[in-house]
């Protein structure tokens, strides 16, 4: 665009230097002839056509982006986005051994009777990285994964699901409570998605099947 205007205004420029000679060198001449006043009088409007082109062309030429604007928008950019702690999908209703496959060995592997509301479970608990992963597997399969971090982790809620690879969907119910955040009907892996925050402390559960803590 800026190579338009540029052209524009070179050919403007020459057309109203050439018009401007034509009108001096007309004006000066004494005669009252006809065609000599039309010529004159059209040497005058073509030179006052080009020289209103020439100013328009220049008014509406766009100011070129600055390396600040360009700076500005790429850290706006950046501070949007946030770092995804684990892609939590795949995780989703898989083995112990699955889960070793993508985990490695983890530190504990503890076995415990889980109290839902409507009945107990045999529950395994499975940690990695000094409890800050662990996982809850019933009838041989992950029903849970809870991590253990801070609210330095994100900018506002909406950032929370992208911390484990969670796309925000209009269908998503979202409700909020003093302390705490949930998400539900996140998709056909991922039932809940719950955060509690006490101080700058934020525990992430995210449920793959809320059928064992109802």
């Amino acid at each position: 665009m800026t190579d338009l205007f540029g052209i524009v205004w070179l050919l403007t420029g020459i057309c109203l230097v050439i018009f401007a000679i034509l009108w001096i060198v007309a004006s000066k001449k004494r005669t009252r002839t006809k065609g000599h006043k039309t010529m004159t009088l059209t040497s005058f409007f073509l030179s006052l056509i080009f020289f209103i082109s020439f100013i328009v062309s220049v008014a509406i030429e766009p100011a070129p982006e600055t390396a600040n604007n360009k700076d500005i928008t790429q850290s706006a950019e950046k501070a949007s986005k946030v770092n995804v702690i684990i892609n939590a999908s795949q995780f989703s209703g898989i083995t112990l051994t699955e889960l070793k496959d993508i985990m490695g060995t983890p530190e504990s592997v503890k076995g415990w009777n889980f109290k839902a509301p409507s009945r107990t479970y045999e529950a395994t608990d499975v940690t990695y990285e000094n409890n800050k992963f662990e996982f809850i597997i019933i009838d041989n399969k992950v029903v849970r994964l809870t991590y253990y971090g801070s609210t330095d982790e994100y900018s506002n809620d909406q950032q929370i699901p992208e911390l484990f690879g969670i796309k925000m969907t209009p269908g998503m119910s979202v409700n909020s409570n003093g302390g705490s955040i949930r998400f539900g009907s996140i998709d056909d892996k991922i039932d809940d998605l719950w955060v509690t925050t006490l101080d700058i402390a934020a525990t992430y559960k995210v449920t793959y099947d809320m059928t064992y803590f109802k």
